[in-house]
């Protein structure tokens, strides 16, 4: 009895993070749109559920057409709770102007346990390399760091290592990640930066 409610509130607390990361995706996407941050490109950085987050808003913003293109020029989603589609990731990096970099780790057995677990699919894209449909597609990349990163909380913790891995460490030094839950009994491990 005890393992079942566990699992059920595993399984609450992980769809209702993914709601919440879902609906934050699509406001994101209509503020980048609407180019409040001015002209310039930006960049979005993301780890478990916050790579969901980058990952959807790219999603949204491919679905605008125009309106979302130009918008951003990298997105990193590290440990991302997705499945591994190459179709919705060269959907995803069609809206990148320069790089959207799928960060994994094959030891990420937290990941393997929660998502697969919740959405039954086998592959997912935060322990596993994506694969383009379209190999004449340079935007997508995939970095291992399977040997930096062995569980799922170890993202936070080696951001600024990560960061360096994948050429991203320029303009960072003073970064400070926060716990940011308004809900004291659940922890935030994952999040998102812009």
């Amino acid at each position: 009895r005890t393992l079942v409610s566990a699992a059920g509130w595993i399984d609450s607390t992980w769809s209702v993070a993914e709601i919440r990361a879902d609906k934050a995706a699509k406001e994101l996407a209509q503020v980048l749109a609407s180019k409040v941050h001015g002209n310039r490109p930006v960049t979005l950085i993301g780890f478990g559920i916050g790579a969901r987050l980058v990952f959807k808003c790219l999603l949204h913003l491919s679905a605008m057409g125009a309106a979302g293109a130009g918008i951003v020029e990298t997105a990193v989603c590290m440990g991302t709770p997705l499945p591994a589609s190459p179709a919705e990731w060269d959907r995803a990096a069609s809206v990148c102007g320069h790089r959207l970099v799928n960060v994994y780790s094959e030891s990420d057995w937290v990941l393997a346990f929660l998502y697969r677990s919740s959405s039954f699919s086998r592959y997912v894209a935060g322990i596993q390399e994506v694969r383009s449909q379209h190999p004449e597609n340079t935007v997508l990349e995939n970095v291992n760091v399977t040997s930096l990163v062995k569980n799922h909380w170890e993202y936070r913790d080696k951001l600024h290592a990560l960061l360096q891995v994948v050429g991203l460490s320029e303009g960072i030094s003073n970064l400070r990640i926060e716990n940011m839950s308004s809900d004291s009994e659940i922890p935030i491990a994952d999040g998102v930066l812009v």
